[in-house]
């Protein structure tokens, strides 16, 4: 918002299009000398898009074109409920010439932006369009970028919990597991944990964390913990298995028995 306020407009109003096919009026900022001011109470959930409507924001959220609109633009009878909405921010924020261009993916229409001036008494003009139009598919491919990256994100961590071991039920023992992912940027990755019967007594549980790849050296790490020739230790173990693999990745297994 930095960019169009007050550079090019007093208000900025950003209405998205959700996964839902629902209009949110998702931002609106006024420009306070230099400083970007959030108004809070002008957002919130918007009625559906009219398939007809000639009005500028309707156009604008089913795609068609950029357009110039004012106070007039809204002072006959609505068509639709989002012609209402756009007539109650007219008279909220006072603007007396606005430019309304639609926010483009490669794909699909995402929502629409619209540039009001309240205070600069220079109405836009259709010279402006192509800039803001611009400033809009600039705005689209950002937006396009975050949501693609968001839905990496979620099947990725889908497929992380349901890669989580599933603790064992035991008679007279509560369990309780915690997983928190490694990288803040991803949430994928991270410790794993464990716990699996020892079938040679006397601890008959063992326990332990890994690093980030041990849910695909699990299996070798749960032979390794419960073989019964004499080895060094399951960790020891563990490490073997992880240096000859084609890759060389650091994987520790620190374990503890249960009783102790």
């Amino acid at each position: 918002m930095a960019l169009v306020v007050p550079r090019l407009a007093d208000w900025a109003v950003v209405d998205l299009i959700t996964e839902r096919d629902e209009v949110w009026r998702a931002v609106v900022v006024h420009a306070d000398g230099e400083t970007p001011v959030r108004h809070e109470e002008l957002e919130g959930p918007m009625p559906p898009i009219p398939e007809e409507s000639p009005m500028p924001l309707s156009r604008a959220l089913r795609g068609v074109a950029s357009t110039l609109a004012g106070p007039q633009t809204y002072q006959g009878i609505p068509d639709s409920g989002i012609a209402v909405e756009q007539g109650r921010l007219f008279r909220a924020t006072a603007m007396h010439s606005a430019a309304i261009a639609p926010i483009r993916s490669p794909r699909a229409v995402l929502g629409a932006l619209t540039l009001g001036r309240a205070e600069n008494p220079e109405p836009f003009a259709p010279v402006d369009l192509p800039l803001i139009e611009d400033v809009a598919r600039r705005a689209g491919l950002a937006l396009d970028n975050a949501r693609l990256y968001q839905r990496q994100r979620k099947v990725a961590e889908t497929m992380q919990n349901h890669l989580l071991p599933q603790m064992p039920g035991v008679s007279g023992l509560e369990m309780n597991v915690r997983y928190l992912p490694a990288p803040d940027a991803s949430h994928v990755g991270g410790d794993w944990y464990d716990a699996f019967p020892w079938p040679t007594p006397p601890p008959p549980w063992r326990s332990g964390t890994s690093s980030a790849t041990t849910w695909r050296r699990r299996p070798a790490w749960r032979r390794c913990a419960t073989c019964s020739v004499p080895t060094p230790g399951p960790s020891t173990n563990l490490r073997a298995v992880s240096s000859n693999g084609s890759t060389r990745r650091s994987c520790t297994s620190p374990t503890s028995p249960w009783p102790p």
